[in-house]
């Protein structure tokens, strides 16, 4: 915070995109982006190593008018930490870890249908199904639903929330935590595919 000049009464949100499908980064960032020009905010948008558009993205953020910092080459760990809020995709491991450090965190779950490149539509809800979440809900979103943003309002409505009430967001985010802390445990990898190849092995 010191290095961008963040004071402590600044809001710092730091938002993560995935990279697949990598349609799907391109039509949150411009919903995102609206939804924050009413914010006070700082933002650091991330976007996936990977995604093809990630310096297109970057630019489009940088032409958004929303007072952002450049974290693309932070490391990812101390950006959580130094945040207000973090908001990421379902599909990262990055939010879990904000979780355990008491980092109020928001799980991105829109949009669920949009066209890829092909022309198909690509349904997130079906992908959420299809790698196992019981009704489509992602482990991080199952023991507090608040916390996952169907649309783009939704979002916002926990953004203001956390501006709002940051210790009552932190001391909720440290009980969603406890459901987690175990993932932090040495051993912790080993035990978990122990107990997956009882089901697949």
């Amino acid at each position: 915070r010191k290095r961008f000049l963040i004071d402590d009464d600044e809001f710092l949100l730091t938002i993560g995109f995935g990279g697949d499908p990598e349609e799907r980064a391109v039509v949150q960032l411009p919903q995102i982006v609206n939804l924050l020009r009413s914010l006070p905010v700082v933002v650091a948008f991330r976007f996936h190593p990977k995604h093809p558009d990630k310096e297109m993205l970057w630019v489009e953020a940088c032409l958004s008018g929303l007072d952002t910092i450049d974290a693309r080459r932070l490391n990812l760990n101390d950006l959580n930490i130094a945040s207000n809020m973090v908001v990421a995709e379902w599909t990262s491991q990055d939010p879990y870890k904000a979780l355990l450090c008491g980092i109020p965190t928001a799980t991105l779950l829109f949009p669920e249908r949009f066209p890829l490149g092909s022309g198909e539509m690509f349904d997130d809800y079906e992908r959420r199904i299809g790698v196992g979440f019981p009704s489509g809900i992602p482990p991080i979103v199952a023991m507090s639903l608040a916390w996952g943003a169907s649309t783009p309002e939704e979002l916002k409505g926990l953004i203001q929330y956390v501006i709002r009430n940051e210790a009552d967001a932190k001391a909720k985010t440290i009980e969603r935590a406890l459901s987690f802390r175990d993932l932090a445990r040495p051993g912790a990898a080993e035990c978990m595919a122990h107990e997956f190849m009882k089901y697949i092995g």
